[in-house]
């Protein structure tokens, strides 16, 4: 009975890695809702699992329930287009909503694995195919790629899971190595610096903007959690003289980023057209786009974006209630308005869960991930778990880079939830009866996975 236990643990873990190593490339939806199924099975064979985890997470269940549940009331009651809302809150919520209690209940007790390791072991599989790609392409053509990425359908896909597997191992590598925490992974750290290493570099070739937003704000991040824990452990001056240089890598990656990337220099210009959108039609039609005072063409990213956001928030002035659940609301409400509409969504997370399920949609969202991130925050403060840090800087970076970005959709949404799950349920440990680490800051408990 035990070995089969053991061999039905491995085989969801294998399926949680396949998951995230897979969830990116084109064409594998087939394949996530078979893993899905699968996942669903050995959970549903142990329902104590299930019970174990929603006891030890009540309110962050709670918070997640509440918001499908107002996504299914306005659906029934308020949506503009009833069938296309129900099909998105299969599709994308009720998914999403599987892949976190999935994510918590595989990983509620004793593991040989943390997702951590899984997520890190995803990345690696992935950037070492996206940078030999990349060597190839350099070989053949004698220029490395940009802006493009070939092991998933765009550079946002990439960029955003890189972000990912970048914030599990600057963490481990950070707090659990430097500080002194103890790891939060099992593989080696030469693997880990040599896998920062590469997503760094790939990310970079992919170009995306978004994704160096996102990178600044973990970079940044890192260094206020390297500054307010160091000081207490190492020599004043060493700590800020290692701030220092990391501060100086930061500003010399976003640097390179900035000036290898020519649509910095209209960025101004062109998000201040998009932003009083109402005297152009650009960003509606997607095409005759307008042109700035120097003669040239707006650059049509930062247009459309910020023109977008700012109808998009005027949709929301309109009808705080919310026209109707879908991850291209916004696309949805301009189609009814205008024949000449050709926009899908809106680019931001934010705008189209605004426009779709209104402040209430946005504010139940934001209870949810707030949750998580205050749960992180005291796990790892207060009594020293360090993913308790990784939880709650995923957590904050998602719902940043949901303000530029539509990660709140699709595989990224059921990735997101499926981690997060998986952490929640980690953290199960930590009980509000145990000791508080007073000193845990001056004195870090180290932990072993």
């Amino acid at each position: 009975m035990k070995n089969f236990l053991a061999v039905r643990q491995d085989c969801a873990l294998f399926l949680g890695a396949i998951f995230l190593a897979t969830a990116n490339v084109p064409h594998t939806v087939a394949l996530r809702y078979s893993i899905l199924a699968l996942m669903l099975l050995i959970v549903i064979a142990d329902p104590a699992r299930i019970k174990d985890f929603v006891s030890s997470n009540r309110q962050v269940v709670g918070a997640l329930l509440l918001f499908f549940i107002w996504a299914l009331l306005h659906t029934l009651a308020f949506s503009d287009w009833r069938a296309a809302s129900f099909s998105e809150l299969q599709g994308q919520l009720l998914v999403g909503v599987l892949f976190f209690f999935v994510g918590g209940a595989l990983f509620t007790g004793q593991h040989p694995l943390s997702v951590i390791d899984l997520v890190i072991c995803a990345t690696v599989a992935v950037v070492f195919s996206e940078f030999s790609h990349g060597i190839h392409e350099y070989l053949q053509t004698g220029v490395f790629p940009y802006q493009v990425s070939a092991t998933t359908s765009g550079k946002l896909e990439y960029t955003f899971f890189m972000n990912i597997g970048l914030t599990c191992m600057l963490v481990s590598l950070v707090v659990g190595g430097l500080l002194g925490f103890g790891p939060a992974s099992r593989l080696p750290p030469w693997c880990l610096w040599v896998t920062v290493t590469l997503v760094l570099v790939t990310s970079l070739w992919a170009g995306a903007r978004n994704g160096l937003i996102g990178l600044v704000y973990l970079g940044l991040s890192m260094l206020a959690v390297f500054l307010i824990v160091g000081r207490r452990r190492f020599e004043g001056k060493k700590v800020w003289g290692a701030g220092l240089l990391a501060a100086v890598a930061l500003v010399s990656v976003t640097s390179y980023s900035v000036n290898k990337d020519p649509r910095w220099h209209s960025f101004y210009d062109s998000a201040n057209m998009g932003f009083h959108y109402k005297t152009t039609d650009g960003w509606l039609t997607r095409n005759n786009y307008p042109l700035l005072p120097n003669g040239n063409v707006v650059d049509e990213s930062a247009y459309e974006r910020v023109a977008w956001i700012s109808k998009g928030l005027d949709l929301i002035l309109q009808n705080p209630l919310g026209f109707g659940y879908a991850r291209d609301a916004f696309g949805y409400e301009l189609k009814q308005e205008s024949p000449k509409a050709n926009v899908g969504h809106s680019h931001s997370g934010f705008i189209d869960l605004g426009v779709g399920l209104g402040w209430l949609g946005i504010a139940l969202w934001l209870f949810f991930c707030g949750a998580m991130i205050y749960r992180g925050l005291v796990a790892f403060f207060r009594y020293g778990q360090i993913r308790g840090l990784i939880l709650g800087l995923l957590c904050t970076g998602f719902l940043g880079r949901m303000v530029l970005d539509s990660v709140n959709k699709d595989h990224m949404l059921h990735m997101f939830l499926f981690i997060v799950g998986a952490l929640q349920a980690e953290l199960g440990g930590v009980k509000e009866k145990e000791e508080p680490l007073r000193s845990s800051i001056k004195r870090p408990v180290v932990t072993r996975s």
